[in-house]
Formats: C-alpha cells, sequence, structure tokens
C-alpha cells in the first residue's frame, strides 16, 4: 500500500522513477568488526539491551515473508509495464539480509527481471563485520551465493579490497558512486579512479536527502570530479566528460532505463534537461572549450531552466509544472514541526544513552595499515 502510494506521488509529479523499497530482515542499525546488534545489545547495561531488543526485534520479518509480501509488487509491473516507472529489487545491505533473503531476492530479480540495487561496503564498518562473519568481504560473500551478475548495481563501495574490483569486474557489477554523502558521514572516498581502470560502470548518485541536503547533481559532478584527483603526474584522474557519462548513459543504466534513456538519439524517449548558459559562458568562456567541460566545471543546480520527461515539460523557467511548490512545502513543514510523539521522545532517549557505549562497540576499527587506493598527504 506505502509503495503505490509512492509510485502514484511519482506519477502526479510527471518525473520517470526507478521504485526500490529497501528490504532488510537483520542489523538494519549497526555492525562492527564485533558483531552486529545482538553482540551490541549484549554489551548493553539491562535496561538499556532492553529497551534496544524492543525498537530492533519488531521490524525483522521472516525471509519468506518479506519475498512474498513484493513479489506481488514486481509481478504487476511486469504484467503491466509503465514507461515511467521501473521496480527494481533492493535488499538494503549485505550485512542486514540473511542469506536466505539475499537468494530469495536474487531470484525475484531473476524471474521479473528488474535489476538489484544493494549497498556495499559503504563503511570501514560494514567490511570488518563481513570479515568477522565470513571470513572475507561482504562482496566476497555475494560472489559465494551467486548472487552477482550484470543486472546489480553496488551502492557506494567505498572499503572494498583489489579482490573485489576484480570480481565486480568479472561478474560485469555496476557501482554507484556517492560522493558527497560519503564526505559527510565520514564514509570514506570510493577508489574510483581503480574501477575506471578495470572498465566497470560507474553510476553517479546523490544517495538519500537526509545524508545530502542539496540534492543538486550539478554540484555531485563537480566534487567527483575533483575529489579523485589524486596526487602524482602518473595518477591520471576521471574527465570531465566521463562524470557527464556517470551522471547521465550510467545512471540511466543503473537505474533500468538504459533502454529508453540517458542519450539524446532517434527511438529513445525525451528526457531533456535545459539549461541557461549565461553563468557558465560569463565572464568568458574559450570558445574552444568543450560545452561538457564548461558543464561540470562551472555549472550549478540554478542554471537548469527546463525539464522535459517522456517529452513532457515538467519545470519551465525554474517553475514545476505538476505541482504546486507552495502547497507542498507547506505540508511538509506542518508534518515535520509538530511536536514529537511519544514513541520518537523515546527512541530520542534510548539513542542519547546508547551512543557512548556504540562508541566503545565501534572502537578501534580504522587499521593501522598504510595500504590504500590513495594517497593524499604523509606525515614524514
Amino acid at each position: 500500500e506505502n509503495s503505490e502510494k509512492v509510485i502514484q506521488a511519482y506519477r502526479e509529479s510527471g518525473m520517470r522513477v526507478s521504485y526500490a523499497p529497501m528490504l532488510a530482515n537483520k542489523d538494519s542499525l549497526l555492525v562492527g568488526g564485533r558483531g552486529g546488534e545482538d553482540e551490541f545489545a549484549a554489551d548493553l547495561p539491562e535496561d538499556l539491551s532492553r529497551r534496544f531488543k524492543e525498537l530492533t526485534a519488531p521490524s525483522y520479518l521472516p525471509a519468506e515473508e518479506i519475498t512474498a509480501m513484493v513479489e506481488d509488487l514486481y509481478a504487476k509491473y511486469y504484467e503491466r509495464p509503465e514507461e515511467k516507472v521501473r521496480v527494481t529489487v533492493a535488499p538494503s545491505n549485505v550485512h542486514r539480509c540473511t542469506d536466505n533473503l539475499l537468494v530469495g531476492l536474487r531470484d525475484l530479480a531473476s524471474k521479473y527481471e528488474t535489476g538489484i540495487h544493494i549497498h556495499l561496503q559503504e563503511t570501514i564498518y560494514q567490511k570488518l563485520y563481513g570479515l568477522r562473519t565470513w571470513n572475507k568481504t561482504p562482496l566476497q560473500h555475494l560472489k559465494d551465493l551467486d548472487f552477482l551478475g550484470s543486472d546489480v548495481v553496488c551502492g557506494h563501495g567505498v572499503w572494498v579490497t583489489d579482490e573485489d574490483i576484480e570480481t565486480m569486474a568479472s561478474h560485469r557489477v555496476s557501482l554507484c558512486h556517492n560522493a558527497s554523502s560519503n564526505l559527510r558521514l565520514k564514509s570514506g572516498i570510493a577508489p574510483v579512479n581503480y574501477f575506471l581502470d578495470k572498465g566497470l560502470r560507474i553510476a553517479l548518485g546523490s544517495d538519500e536527502a537526509g545524508l545530502n541536503d542539496d540534492k543538486d547533481m550539478v554540484q555531485e559532478m563537480r566534487l567527483a570530479l575533483n575529489i579523485h584527483r589524486v596526487p602524482g603526474v602518473d595518477k591520471t584522474p576521471p574527465t570531465a566528460h566521463q562524470i557527464f557519462q556517470m551522471a547521465t548513459v550510467n545512471g540511466a543504466y543503473a537505474s533500468c532505463f538504459g533502454d529508453r534513456v540517458g542519450t539524446l538519439k532517434v527511438g529513445k524517449r525525451a528526457d531533456i534537461v535545459l539549461m541557461n548558459l549565461e553563468n557558465i559562458e560569463k565572464p568568458y568562456l574559450n570558445p574552444e572549450v568543450s560545452i561538457i567541460d564548461a558543464v561540470v566545471h562551472r555549472g550549478r543546480s540554478v542554471d537548469i531552466d527546463t525539464v522535459l520527461v517522456e517529452g513532457e515539460v515538467i519545470m519551465r523557467g525554474r517553475k514545476l509544472t505538476q505541482i504546486d511548490e507552495e502547497i507542498l512545502y507547506k505540508e511538509v513543514e506542518d508534518m515535520m514541526s509538530r511536536s514529537p510523539t511519544e514513541d520518537e521522545l523515546d527512541r530520542r532517549d534510548l539513542a542519547e544513552k546508547v551512543e557512548p557505549y556504540l562508541a566503545n562497540f565501534l572502537e578501534g576499527a580504522l587499521p593501522s595499515s598504510d595500504q590504500t587506493h590513495y594517497y593524499y598527504n604523509a606525515k614524514y
């Protein structure tokens, strides 16, 4: 029911959507080198442990129930496809799903040709959990489950190993790079240069709104361009054209729309962004400079004037045509400014009380090894 409401909201906005409801049945709040939620709860004082378990336990359903619940949604859009709606399988993360849930969702994705999006080794803690639990990285565990394939998109991939990169390349796995979110959350920087060396298809994302306030894909392109310019004349960073391809062509494939959008050519849908170049070209732009270079280096979201989806204008003159923004923002403001419920206050109190124990649970996670993909500075 909630999924249909979300999809309907996208329909009313005129936007194209690859809808991927996040699915998990374990350890959704935390993992680390010392284990997951059960191990963390065991380290808490009795009262806090009880409250923590009461918070997490009710949200986890058996794998069979989850796959049965979501199969109807996948089947509906497989049997009655829509031009602007795709529904994809999204196991939240390797550590957040039991093996039978991962295998079940893999089977559903194959059956209904949906594509798969899964978070992968976004943090060092997720990697260390894999080494503790499976004696290998989460990606290598997915390989053991026969989960990987060309229809799989891994989000983040910050803490992958050289072996992981080789595995992704050999299984034709794609990756979604979320540069600003990774920086904001102190997750790290994904080794995009190494991904490119191995021929991986990389899409560009901005992550969830709560983790990236601006949702500015033009700014995201510039950030992704700049943070991978590592020192050394022998290091080759991504070009502006490669970054633009990540945000357009590769983004279309990552969202399961690669057959219809991402490029402007005969036979594809008219998803088009029109930009006002005044701010980009002034005070001067050398005619020899590629327009792609200019947009990636100088562009901002304020320069986007008009947006078409499937040939329909959904923004003109920076004004949405399908939605009354003032009414929408007022609804959001009213909803978010209400007084917190008793349940929300209890969760906030619990979070404040367990935070010191969480820091101790995760302490000492960062490895002392200097074997890094990128090398930015040195102590001596």
